[in-house]
């Protein structure tokens, strides 16, 4: 079902986002300018038509950032699933509880920074030596 006819002329407007990629965006409920610029990026981006580059692209012309999540550290006492930018992502001994594993070693310990030792560096180091 056509919502509107392509006359040669865009709904929005928008260079580089085309009759089908409009069409789609109204079939999703963003029917105006408005309803884009308060669209999340992830909703556009599982449109018929659109992915990743062509929601950039449509991020892009509507002058907005995209907004990614935060680093953080998923550790074991973290219940359940966790989401990461629209991706279900199971707990490890959830995902791996057909298969067999070993716990780490009693004395292991993570480790929280590393260092690297560099003794012939040669001249395009920018620290000093200690």
């Amino acid at each position: 079902m056509v919502l509107f006819p392509f006359d040669g002329m865009t709904r929005f407007n928008l260079k580089g986002i085309g009759p089908k990629k409009e069409e789609a965006l109204v079939q999703g409920g963003y029917d105006t300018i408005d309803k884009l610029q308060s669209a999340d990026f992830y909703d556009i981006m599982h449109l018929p038509g659109f992915g990743y580059n062509s929601t950039c692209t449509l991020w892009s012309l509507l002058g907005r950032e995209i907004e990614y999540p935060s680093m953080f550290e998923v550790v074991e006492s973290v219940p359940g699933n966790v989401t990461v930018e629209n991706k279900v992502i199971k707990p490890w001994r959830e995902y791996k509880k057909k298969q067999e594993f070993t716990e780490a070693p009693s004395d292991y310990k993570v480790q929280r920074t590393t260092v690297w030792s560099f003794p012939d560096r040669g001249d395009w180091a920018s620290h000093t030596p200690q």
